[in-house]
């Protein structure tokens, strides 16, 4: 798997809702979009409709194998 393909199953991405509400507004909400990457890092975050949020992040926890750091082998 590519270090930023996305994980397709229904751990990748998370929804918060009900947060405090916006000034006229509706409550604020939250989605996480969560891919396989080398290290835990915020991609990018926006507010595509008025106070709801889109967090992606990218992290090892979000691979369905660990990544690889070396090869293993054994001694003889």
């Amino acid at each position: 798997m590519s270090p930023l393909s996305p994980v397709c199953d229904k751990f990748s991405a998370q929804k918060y809702q009900g947060g405090t509400g916006c000034w006229q507004g509706p409550n604020r909400a939250t989605t996480v979009r969560l891919r396989c990457g080398p290290s835990t890092a915020l991609l990018s975050a926006s507010e595509p409709s008025r106070c709801e949020y889109l967090l992606e992040l990218e992290s090892p926890a979000a691979c369905r194998e660990p990544p690889r750091e070396h090869e293993e082998h054994d001694e003889l």
